[in-house]
């Protein structure tokens, strides 16, 4: 049950930070959105996935939003999934920059809170 707990808190945080990141990249990014990712609605994993796909044609303040959104994101993985790195991605020289397709690797094996913080796409 206590586990339950710390899972639905770690999940409630991170939706919060991502709405709060996803608001922050659609203030940034709102033109360069219309330009190359039409039809994407603002947020979406789609939106996210066309943005990086173009971050070398965006605007600069849109880069700079999307560098602040995976900076965030980075915080919180390394935050929840901190014993899980030192574990499995520790041999891994990006594991401290990008720890995200380590953890992946090792889906089974992660702690519920740190699955939770991990996100659906890293396009």
């Amino acid at each position: 049950m206590r586990l339950a707990l710390v899972v639905t808190f770690v999940m409630a945080l991170a939706g919060s930070a991502q709405a709060e990141s996803a608001s922050d990249v659609a203030d940034a990014c709102g033109v360069d959105l219309a330009r190359f990712c039409a039809g994407q609605s603002v947020g979406s994993e789609g939106a996210m996935g066309c943005l990086r796909t173009h971050r070398t044609e965006v605007s600069q303040p849109c880069r700079k939003a999307l560098a602040a959104r995976r900076e965030r994101l980075l915080e919180r993985v390394r935050s929840a999934c901190g014993g899980e790195i030192a574990n499995f991605c520790a041999g891994n020289k990006n594991a401290g920059r990008a720890p995200i397709h380590c953890l992946r690797s090792h889906a089974s094996q992660l702690s519920p809170a740190c699955k939770a913080t991990l996100p659906r796409s890293t396009s």
